[in-house]
C-alpha cells in the first residue's frame, strides 16, 4: 500500500487531532499526557478529587460522586439514568425514597454552577477545558 505525499499530510493531519483532542481530555480530568500514571491534578480535582485518592471508608458527597462517576467517560454525553445506575452500582445514591429526584436536582444546580454542562433535556456532560467555572 503506498500513499502520495497528499494523502500522508493528510492521515498525519488526522492523528494530530486525534492526539490533540486526547491531550485535552486528559487535561481536562488532571492527568498530564506525560506521566499517565501520575495523581490527578487541576482545579476539577482539587473540587472533585479520584475516588482513589478518598480517605478509606469515606464516601464522596453527592457533587463529587457525580463527578467521579462521569470521570469514566469524560468526553461524553451522560443521561440522568445513566449517572444514576453508575451511582447505585458503587452504593453512591443518597438515602430516601426520593433519591432518583435528589440526583436529578443536584445535576441541574451543577449545570447552572458551571460545573456541568447541560446538554438537552436530562442530559449533561463535565465541561472542556475552556468551559471550567
Amino acid at each position: 500500500m503506498s500513499f502520495t505525499p497528499e494523502e500522508l499530510e493528510e492521515r498525519i493531519r488526522v492523528v494530530e487531532a486525534e492526539l490533540s483532542w486526547l491531550k485535552q481530555g486528559r487535561a481536562f480530568i488532571g492527568r498530564p499526557t506525560n506521566a499517565p500514571n501520575a495523581p490527578p491534578t487541576g482545579k476539577m480535582t482539587e473540587l472533585f478529587p479520584d475516588e482513589r485518592h478518598l480517605p478509606n471508608g469515606t464516601r464522596p458527597t453527592l457533587r463529587q460522586s457525580i463527578i467521579i462517576a462521569m470521570r469514566e467517560r469524560p468526553m461524553d454525553d451522560w443521561r440522568n439514568d445513566e449517572i444514576i445506575a453508575a451511582l447505585g452500582a458503587r452504593e453512591w445514591l443518597p438515602g430516601g425514597k426520593n433519591s432518583y429526584h435528589s440526583v436529578r436536582g443536584k445535576l441541574a444546580e451543577m449545570a447552572r454552577e458551571g460545573h456541568l454542562v447541560h446538554v438537552d433535556r436530562g442530559t449533561y456532560r463535565l465541561p472542556r477545558e475552556d468551559e471550567q467555572p
